[in-house]
């Protein structure tokens, strides 16, 4: 098996100013090209990117992507009045991504971007509008973006079929590592795909450079530092390490900010270093944390 088949590259930073510890702000097409030959020199097969990435689908566009398999998630709906609307901007925002980045192949997922679809009105239409595009031979996987352990819950309850799930895994959030019904997700092989495995890049941050709405969770934050030093690695080494030794990530999304970045997970990887690593008294449980969309 490929080392680096596990890594998917994400393209939030291709088109906009994403993450806290992001110096460089929108990358440059150039930039870009660099971090796509990279990553088809090693033999990263999967993008990870979404509709409603605009800036990021035009910098795909603009380079040869052919080769990589690609995951696109929903946009917000509009105009809902409209009798079969929901079916329709589905299909029709998908053809248009399609012919946006320029891509002739099947897709390889197309998920629920908003966990609140999913308990919405429309769940039924949009999942039936996926299920459609997979019969007509237009992608290989459907599947849900969620930020709760409940969006899962909900999902079992329901017996609603997917494929996959993308969700945010790092050392801090393990919640989906200690999800009670994790083995019936893995029983009805549901792909699990991690993101945000740096926490929007807050655990790549040096200590001074830490915002102050961090503050509250100071001590925390110090011994995860004091864990690094211990065990003599860097910030990314210990990000990396944890997912690969979870069994139950099939794969992970990882943003980065040049080349020379992707090559520095890349060598990690290939390092195979063996760390014996202790992460779950790192585990915080406040989402007003984990989850950067209540970071103020």
């Amino acid at each position: 098996m490929n080392k680096f088949s596990k890594i998917i590259l994400g393209t939030a930073q291709f088109g906009s100013n994403y993450g806290i510890s992001n110096k460089k702000g929108v990358l440059e097409n150039k930039e870009i090209n660099k971090i796509l030959n990279s990553a088809k020199k090693y033999k990263v097969k999967f993008i990870d990117t979404a509709i409603s990435y605009t800036n990021a689908n035009t910098e795909l566009s603009l380079n040869n992507i052919r080769n990589f398999k690609i995951i696109t998630k929903t946009p917000k709906l509009k105009n809902l009045s409209r009798k079969l609307c929901v079916k329709e901007q589905i299909i029709s925002n998908f053809i248009k991504f399609k012919k946006k980045i320029n891509y002739k192949k099947k897709i390889f997922a197309y998920l629920i971007h908003s966990p609140a679809d999913i308990r919405s009105k429309n769940a039924k239409k949009i999942f039936k509008a996926l299920n459609f595009l997979k019969k007509k031979g237009e992608i290989n996987n459907i599947g849900i973006c969620i930020e709760k352990m409940n969006d899962l819950d909900f999902i079992l309850k329901n017996k609603i079929k997917i494929d996959l799930i993308e969700c945010p895994v790092n050392i801090f959030d393990q919640r989906l590592l200690n999800y009670k019904n994790l083995d019936k997700i893995k029983k009805k092989k549901i792909k699990i795909f991690a993101r945000s495995i740096f926490l929007q890049g807050l655990l790549l941050l040096p200590k001074k450079q830490i915002p102050n709405y961090f503050k509250k969770w100071a001590k925390k934050i110090d011994n995860w530092h004091l864990f690094l030093n211990k065990n003599n690695i860097s910030a990314i080494q210990g990000c990396i390490n944890f997912i690969l030794l979870s069994k139950i990530v099939d794969k992970f999304i990882v943003g980065v900010q040049s080349s020379s970045e992707l090559l520095q997970i890349i060598r990690i990887i290939k390092q195979k270093k063996k760390y014996n690593l202790i992460f779950k008294d790192l585990i915080i449980n406040d989402t007003r944390l984990i989850n950067s969309e209540n970071w103020k």
